[in-house]
């Protein structure tokens, strides 16, 4: 027999009751209980196709119970309750033990979460999940027997080796991007649970790889002496690591794999690793190099760099571009309220001057920008490599959020129609004040538009004019 079917399929039973449960605050928690049984019964099964069936049940579970807690979330009215569906769409993108069988079957069904997916679907996926039919080999082929004179060639094929790791940076979970500061020593912790530990094998050597050149960085190899007990082994490990140079605002975050041996060079190869398979590390700091010329307005475009890269959908040259375009217009809004640049009310034609003169002063845009480009059968202000920039003027009344959102459609449609996730909004509130401007920060916003729930995110900066003197604020 491949397993002690008594054994280990109690925790494929309970594996599909935790799928088929109806939504609850206890259903994710019940998802991952049951993800960790079928991690259990790894050690009880001998058959290679068998391991890989019970490693993808435990993969759909774990990504399930991300299901389960973002359903919740959302129903709880939680601010950031797409943070789950992220993680889930991100385990099953690094899911790589699924090429062919159950597992391959149970990935495909996952698959609706990278497209138009929302909270409602949850219980219908993890009820596919639960239908899929789980294949158990109860009987193997009869031992061949060697006569106890001839040496006996055959040699069984070891089950293959797994090692889930998890990292923590002083003392927090490693974000999917994780900031820190550079030229500072930093706590790395390394959480390591290994499913096999073969007899050959006296050490485990866990070494970081990266293409970033070996001087902008310090990442500790991990070494862990053969352990006592028995499998599933649960080690840990502390060191150091260090970014050694700061990076710029627009610039891609350090990418690091560690790799799992064992050790002496005779030991059996390879050992998969799995969990956190890389780190992605980014050292900028707003206050090591002001990027719009106000404190708080660069503190505020680092907050939307790491928004934007937090979806899955935007790509990261759009970002970029998207960031080229959001430097100088903080810093026009900046100006806007510290020197009150647009003192009376204008017209869009005269905003569009002064915005194209005020970007093409920047070495970074100059000549790319362009100015009345065709898009979705209308005209757009201004574009920088697709990505396009709406104008708009208010000066009959204050600007409110009801107005942003209307003119945020507009720039959406503009952003659909040239196949981009991404676009800008800048809002010239040219209305009488008789208060204080809005703080800095406050006119920069990120507005979500859902077309068919796939969202284009529409970076909105508000230029705050016909502003009141100070001093008649007292009066």
């Amino acid at each position: 027999m491949h397993a002690i079917l008594e054994v280990v399929f109690p925790s494929r039973i309970k594996a599909v009751r935790a799928l088929l449960a109806p939504a609850g605050p206890d259903a994710a928690a019940n998802l991952s209980i049951a993800a960790d049984e079928v991690r259990a019964s790894f050690a009880r099964v001998h058959e290679e196709a068998g391991q890989a069936d019970w490693q993808g049940l435990a993969e759909a579970l774990d990504i399930s119970s991300k299901l389960r807690l973002w359903h919740q979330a959302v129903r709880d009215g939680e601010a950031d309750a797409e943070r789950f569906l992220k993680a889930a769409r991100l385990q099953r993108s690094e899911w790589l033990t699924a090429d062919a069988g159950y597992a391959h079957e149970l990935k495909s069904k996952l698959a609706v979460v990278d497209g138009e997916f929302s909270a409602s679907d949850v219980s219908a996926v993890l009820d596919s999940l639960a239908r899929v039919p789980f294949p158990i080999g109860i009987f193997t082929r009869e031992e061949r027997k060697t006569p106890r004179w001839l040496p006996d060639e055959k040699k069984a094929k070891p089950e293959l080796a797994v090692a889930f790791l998890e990292f923590r940076i002083n003392g927090e979970e490693a974000a999917a991007i994780h900031r820190l500061a550079a030229n500072t020593l930093h706590d790395l912790e390394l959480i390591l649970r290994v499913s096999r530990w073969p007899e050959e094998a006296e050490r485990l050597l866990l070494k970081p790889v990266s293409v970033e050149p070996e001087d902008l960085w310090e990442l500790p190899q991990f070494t862990f002496e053969r352990p006592g007990g028995g499998a599933p082994f649960m080690l840990e490990a502390h060191g150091r690591l260090a970014i050694r140079m700061p990076m710029a605002l627009g610039a891609r975050p350090l990418e690091f794999l560690y790799a799992a041996e064992f050790a002496p060079v005779g030991a059996e190869q390879p050992i998969a690793v799995a969990g956190h398979r890389s780190l992605r590390l980014d050292s900028s700091d707003a206050s090591d190099h002001l990027v719009t010329g106000y404190p708080s307005l660069d503190h505020k475009m680092i907050e939307l760099r790491d928004a934007l890269r937090a979806e899955p959908r935007v790509p990261e040259r759009e970002t970029g571009i998207a960031l080229r375009l959001a430097k100088p217009l903080a810093n026009l809004v900046g100006q806007a309220i510290q020197d009150n640049i647009f003192p009376k009310p204008i017209d869009e034609a005269t905003l569009e001057k002064r915005v194209t003169e005020h970007l093409r002063r920047h070495p970074e845009i100059g000549v790319e920008l362009e100015v009345q480009a065709h898009s979705g059968g209308g005209r757009t202000d201004l574009s920088l490599q697709q990505v396009r920039v709406e104008l708009k003027v208010k000066n009959d009344s204050a600007l409110t959020q009801e107005d942003l959102n209307r003119f945020a459609f507009q720039a959406a449609a503009y952003a659909v129609s040239s196949d981009k996730t991404i676009a800008i909004l800048c809002v010239l509130d040219g209305s009488p004040k008789s208060g204080p401007p809005i703080p800095m920060p406050e006119a920069v916003r990120v507005i979500p538009v859902q077309p068919a729930d796939r969202p284009i995110y529409v970076i909105a900066f508000i230029l705050q004019g016909n502003l009141a003197r100070p001093s008649d604020l007292s009066r």
